[in-house]
Order: structure tokens, then sequence, then C-alpha cells
């Protein structure tokens, strides 16, 4: 098989598409193609590239691409980068990337593709961790930022750590192109001794630093994957990360890392650095495994033409009766969780009891093997994660939180919307029988009924997060308002159990929130919008369009505005379920 692989310039430099090119290197003989983005399709190769010699070709990132392309080649992939896709708020999407089929290598990104028709296929990508080694002695805490981009800096870094002590800190002084700043930080006296390195050929720099350090702080506020902070995580580091994707796809906050708000950035705990380290190379662990056994259907996806992708359409997710480790007990249309649960648990049967409700149905087949697996003796309740349905043929991961921090948060009322998506949900929480018939159910509080009995359940044993996606749900939470009744019977419960008053400011936000839509998004839809149509007329005008758009000046005001609406400017709201502290 002969593959043209046409790649982002700089990561020739950086290496984040290497991972794929040994993928595909394996099977097919590969040409690289690289240019810049924003140039359109005027690269130095462009008159010698031949879409016809090339049994597939892989589009990574840099769109441009496409204006090389008849639109009649059988088999093209586009794999796009979810930080690369926004303009003004608005998800960049064109006639010609459906002719196309997408490689989604972020859930928020399969979501926005799902909306717009395409064939696309979602994958996450795992480092090795065997090729990481272990950053485990943390007698100090020892932090390192890759100073990349304006919205990460150390001075803001700086402020998350506020009232923790580390022994040291490192600046990797290595921004991307347009994000160069002066490198004369000032560390406060808790961060210690400050060093800063520079970018190097080898990267020795950077490598050294990063084994010298336990604490690593991602550099930017989106990712389309983020190596550097899943080798991090793969080296046992505590890692820092903003919420949002794709961080807060591969980290549940207090258990596998931290996350943090960039809009409104506060002192975290580090109390626990060590086991959330730990906890972080076991998920890498976990999910280099699930990466290497969807090895077979990658490659299917990428030889296969897209016309007979397209005539195959979308797998069917499987419901299952009963295991050997789990019963899933289906709910019916007006029953109770409490009720199908409690009447579940007076009979015999395996140790384990998952509630479906209508409509939903387990990811796979082996999706309860998968959650169950080395369960600790002492869980009571073992909770994974899911994908919503958020409209017809559109799901997005909705990523448990840690539910001791979550449990926490709520006593102190220091909630916010993430903190709300991160609630464990039915179709993917497992919980024993024994202790249900030890801890009766609360009938009262509806479709909160699970909730509530987690809560109460931490007194019987640990309520364990599984790093598993589980089922595929009817939409739970987006979408709906305060008014809704089983968001009315949430509200009550929680204000039974914290802060009642944090918990009304949290649900009075959440529906305002549901009802409006911010003007940068408005403004970035109408705009992408004219593209779309002038490209049927004249692709050569829109062409000329989307460049005066992309340009310096014009950015520049796209900025001011996404910073009246950073709410909504990346679609904060429902994203993939983040659990950032405040």
């Amino acid at each position: 098989m002969h593959v043209a692989f046409i790649g982002h310039d700089y990561h020739r430099k950086t290496g984040s598409s290497r991972f794929l090119l040994e993928l595909i290197e394996e099977f097919a003989t590969v040409e690289s193609w690289f240019g810049a983005p924003g140039r359109g399709a005027d690269w130095d190769w462009a008159a010698d590239f031949d879409e016809t010699r090339y049994d597939l070709i892989v589009v990574f990132q840099i769109h441009e691409a496409f204006r090389l392309l008849s639109g009649r080649h059988p088999n093209v992939v586009f794999v796009p980068m979810y930080d690369a896709m926004f303009w003004a708020g608005a998800f960049y999407w064109r006639p010609a990337f459906n002719h196309a089929k997408t490689l989604c290598l972020s859930w928020a990104l399969r979501q926005e593709v799902m909306r717009r028709g395409a064939v696309q296929a979602g994958f996450q990508y795992f480092p090795d961790p065997a090729r990481h080694a272990v950053s485990d002695d943390f007698e100090t805490l020892r932090g390192i930022l890759w100073y990349r981009r304006r919205e990460i800096t150390p001075d803001l870094v700086f402020g998350l750590c506020e009232g923790t002590t580390f022994d040291r800190f490192t600046v990797h002084h290595a921004p991307d192109p347009g994000n160069e700043a002066p490198a004369d930080w000032v560390a406060p006296s808790h961060m210690g001794r400050l060093a800063v390195t520079g970018w190097s050929a080898d990267g020795g720099a950077y490598k050294n630093a990063l084994r010298e350090a336990n604490v690593y702080f991602a550099p930017r506020p989106w990712e389309g994957i983020g190596m550097s902070f899943l080798e991090a995580m793969a080296s046992g580091h505590c890692v820092v990360a903003p919420d949002g994707p794709t961080m807060s796809e591969y980290i549940s906050h207090g258990h596998n890392g931290l996350l943090f708000d960039p809009a409104a950035p506060a002192p975290l705990n580090f109390a626990t650095a060590r086991a959330i380290g730990a906890r972080a190379r076991e998920s890498v662990m976990l999910g280099h495994a699930r990466w290497a056994a969807d090895k077979d259907r990658l490659v299917a996806f990428l030889t296969t033409p897209t016309a007979r992708l397209r005539s195959v359409g979308a797998s069917v997710g499987v419901v299952a009766s009963c295991s050997d480790v789990a019963e899933v007990v289906p709910l019916v249309a007006g029953e109770s969780y409490a009720e199908a649960v409690s009447n579940a648990a007076t009979q015999s049967g395996p140790p384990w009891l998952l509630c479906l409700p209508p409509d939903a149905r387990l990811i796979d087949a082996g999706a309860l093997t998968r959650l169950l697996t080395d369960a600790p003796d002492d869980a009571v309740a073992v909770i994974g994660h899911c994908l919503e349905q958020t409209s017809p043929g559109v799901e997005m991961l909705r990523r448990a939180g840690d539910f001791a921090t979550s449990a926490e948060r709520l006593g102190q009322g220091r909630l916010n919307f993430g903190w709300l998506l991160g609630l464990p949900v039915t179709a993917a929480t497992a919980i024993r029988r024994d202790a249900v018939r030890r801890l009766p159910l609360e009938p009262r509080w509806g479709d909160a009924a699970l909730l509530d009995w987690l809560f109460q359940a931490q007194a019987l044993g640990r309520v364990h997060l599984r790093d598993e996606v589980v089922a595929v749900c009817p939409d739970a939470l987006v979408g709906r308002h305060a008014g809704d009744p089983a968001m009315t019977a949430l509200a009550a419960m929680l204000r039974a159990r914290g802060d009642a008053a944090a918990i009304d400011r949290l649900f009075q936000g959440f529906d305002d929130a549901c009802r409006a839509r911010g003007p940068s998004a408005g403004i970035g839809v109408r705009l992408l919008r004219v593209l779309g149509a002038l490209e049927q007329v004249s692709p050569g005008m829109a062409e000329l369009m989307e460049r005066c758009l992309r340009s310096t000046a014009l950015r520049r005001v796209a900025v001011r505005l996404l910073r009246r609406d950073k709410a909504f400017a990346r679609g904060a709201i429902g994203q993939s379920g983040g659990n950032a502290a405040h």
C-alpha cells in the first residue's frame, strides 16, 4: 500500500504525529509531505503532488491540504486537532472535509464531527509507559512548566501552588510560534529555586528537567492530543492541567490529575500528589493496552474506502442482562432506580448490580468485565464514564470525577458546572448487592437516589473510580434546565447533603447557561456559514475570504470577543464533563 502523509511542519520538530506515522509504516510505504497552516496550498512541493499515486492519503491537522485534493480520491483520512478547529468560538468545518473520513483522537472533536454528518471513528491514544522512567520520589515537590502559550504562564502556575511549598521549579522556555515572551519570571518564596531551560535539538534539557520533577503543569489551554502531558502521566507525575479537551478527557480531578479553570484559577491541594501520580501512570497503562487492542480496528478504518464505511453506518451498542460478575437491571419507564435495585438486591445473583435506564446500553459486551476486573475488596461501588447522547447521532464523553473529591467539594460549597457534570451516572455505576442490603436506597429522591446512596455508602467502603467508558446513555444533563423534574430532584438531594446556597447558585447558573448562547460563538457561526456558502459558488473567493479572516489583525479582534464569552468559546459546558476545582 502506498500512502501520502501530509502533516504540520511544526510536528517535524516536536514529533507529535510520529505515533501515527509509525503505525502506518507497519503496513504501508509512506511518503511524508509537510506544510505550514494559513498558506493555502502554495507549498513548495504542491506542483509535485499527485493524489493518483496513492492508495491512501492522510491529512494530519493541516486542513489547507484539501486545496490540493480533487475530492474524488476514494480513501482520504482527515485527522484534525481539536485545538486547531475553532475560529471566533465556532467549530471550523468545510464541505470538502466530508469527502474524507475523519479520525477523531478527541472525544470533544468527535462530538463536533458527528454533528456534521461525517464518516468518523474515535480512538484515544496513550503512550507506552514502559518507555518512560517512573517519577516516584515525592519527598519534596518539584515542578515543571513547558512555557508554550500566553494563556498558561509561570505566574499563573505560581498562583495555583499558593500555600504549597515546592523545593524547586523549572520553566522550559520553548514557546509556540507567536507566543514569545521574555524569560524574566521571578518565583515567589514558596516555589523554591527557579531554573529556566531552553529548546535543544535533542530535547536533552527538557528531558532532564522532566526527569527531576514530579509535578507537571500542562502548557496549553486546549490540546489536539497532548503528547507532553500524556508522557508526564506515563512517568507517574502529578499532572496539573486546564479543565478542557483533551486533558479533561484523560484526567479525573483528584484521581489521576488535578484540573483547574484558567478563567478563574485558584490554589490547588497537592497533599495527595504521590497517589495521584501513581494513578496517572496506572491509567496510562490501562489506556495503552486499550490502544494496542484497538489497532486492528484503526488499521481497518484507515484502509477501508470512505464510501464503503459510509454504507456500513454506525455500530450498535450492546445490552447485556447478566454475567458472572454483575447483573444488569433494566429500568423500565415509570420505575424508580431505588425500587428496581432494591428488588434485585433481595434476590441471589452476581455480587454487582448495574441499572440501565430506558434507551441506555453498554458500550460493548466486555464493558462490565473491564469495569469490575480487579475491583478493590473494600469497594462498595465502581464508577465508570459514559457517552451521553446530546442529540440524534451525536455523543459526548461524560467523564466521572473522583467521588471522594466531589463529596468533599459538595460539603465545602466549591461547585461549578464541571463538578456537576463529573458526578456519576446510573448507566456507568455498579454497586455491591450486599451493600444495598445493608444500606437501603431512599426512594424519595427519584432519579437522584443513586447519588444519595453513594454519598452515604462512603461510610461502608470505597467508591472506586475505574477509568473505563462503560455505557451510552440518553441526555442526562446537557440541554436541561433547572425546572426539569430530574434536575429538581437532583438539586433537592444535593441541598440536603451540602451547602444549600451554593447549590442554588450552581443550578441558577446552569439554567441560565443552558438558555443562553455567547455572542462570540454566534459571530463565528455566521462567518463560517458565509464561508460555506461562498465555497459552493467560488472556492477561490472562499479561500481569499478565509485568509482575510485569519489575518493577524482580525485574530486579535476575535480574541477580544472570545474573552467576553469564555464559558462558551470552546463549549465549556458539556464538552467532556470535566471536574475542575474552583
